[in-house]
């Protein structure tokens, strides 16, 4: 029987059972051994009762070399693989120029697309602003008519706040903004204004503050005559009309007060009718003695300013929320009225039911 024996990487050696395993040495020593390394020939041989075969030829030092876990990157085709998807691996982290224009032209579409949204909001801001601003000034009067027996009084027919001097005008002053005569109701009982005060030296600040309820957001610019506004001081500027037909009159001859305006979003500080129409509806009053009122119907709306250069920025400012005017009505609500010639409102909104004559 031959049991296998193994030298390291050369041979298998098999031995009869029985017989002495000879050193390796002798082996090695032998002619045929010797003869079939030179060959590098797979073959068999034997030796004093031994039988030799050697599986094959040893493999060079250069294959061996080769085949070494070191030699990565000395040129093998695993070395060029590895090498080459690197760089791949490598270049595909970087922009290129086609990938950036087209990362740079979507943001832009968005941003087209969101533009309009985020200004629609803007816009929404501004005319809630207004609102809350016309509802306080709507308290205001309210607390007026119970201390004056609901009588309204007369407008001044300008648009300024304060003197040279900063103090601030009396409501017989025809320079003077209505708003002087119910700044004060605005004030009493005023958290706001009681805590701007107290925080600094002078009332000022407070009077700021109040008067800032009769500046609407949306608003650009107000009548332009020399001496009757304040466009160029933001904190003077006034922004609401005041419908004049209801001026030295009392609240008892209004039966819908939840359909009689009191002032509302426009150019004109003091909102009179005359020369064409000066407000939202297109009659215009052509005159008669008090407490009577007659109107004049007329082919539309704010004729007075037909003609003049900045007659597109008047329109704009009666219509500055999304071509819709913010209104304050007798009983305290606000509500919107949309843009339009003026043929579509009611003369009664303007000048009640009692002693007018419309024709």
């Amino acid at each position: 029987m031959v049991a296998p024996l193994y030298a390291p990487g050369l041979a298998t050696r098999y031995i009869h059972a029985g017989t002495p395993s000879p050193a390796p040495s002798q082996i090695l020593d032998t002619p045929q051994f010797k003869a079939i390394l030179a060959a590098g020939n797979s073959t068999s041989g034997t030796r004093e009762g031994q039988s030799y075969r050697l599986n094959q030829a040893p493999r060079p030092i250069e294959a061996n070399m080769n085949a070494a876990p070191d030699n990565i990157g000395r040129g093998s085709e695993s070395a060029r693989y590895y090498s080459q998807a690197g760089r791949r691996h490598h270049k595909s982290n970087a922009f290129t120029l086609v990938e950036l224009l087209v990362v740079i032209g979507i943001i832009a579409i968005l941003i087209g697309i969101l533009m309009p949204a985020l200004i629609g909001v803007r816009k929404s801001a501004m005319t809630a602003q207004c609102a809350s601003n016309l509802r306080q000034i709507g308290m205001a009067v309210k607390l007026f008519l119970e201390e004056n027996h609901q009588t309204f009084p007369y407008h001044p027919n300008g648009g300024v706040w304060t003197d040279p001097q900063g103090n601030m005008l009396l409501a017989n002053d025809g320079r003077a903004y209505w708003g002087v005569i119910y700044l004060p109701y605005l004030l009493k009982n005023n958290a706001e204004y009681e805590r701007l005060v107290a925080e600094s030296s002078n009332a000022h600040e407070g009077l700021a503050w109040a008067r800032s309820l009769w500046q609407c957001p949306a608003s650009k610019v107000t009548d332009v005559d020399p001496g009757y506004s304040e466009n160029n001081v933001v904190s003077l500027s006034a922004t609401y009309g005041w419908n004049d037909l209801l001026s030295g009159r009392r609240t008892a001859r209004y039966k819908n007060w939840s359909e009689q305006i009191v002032c509302h979003d426009a150019w004109e500080h003091l909102l009179e009718g005359n020369s064409g129409g000066d407000w939202l509806m297109a009659y215009s009053v052509v005159g008669a003695p008090p407490p009577s009122i007659v109107l004049q119907k007329q082919s539309g709306n704010l004729l007075q300013y037909m003609g003049m250069p900045y007659a597109q920025i008047m329109r704009y400012e009666y219509y500055r929320h999304k071509h819709n005017s913010n209104v304050l009505w007798l009983d305290g609500h606000v509500s919107l009225i949309a843009e339009s010639n003026g043929t579509d409102i009611d003369p009664h909104w303007y000048a009640g039911t009692v002693d007018v004559l419309v024709r």
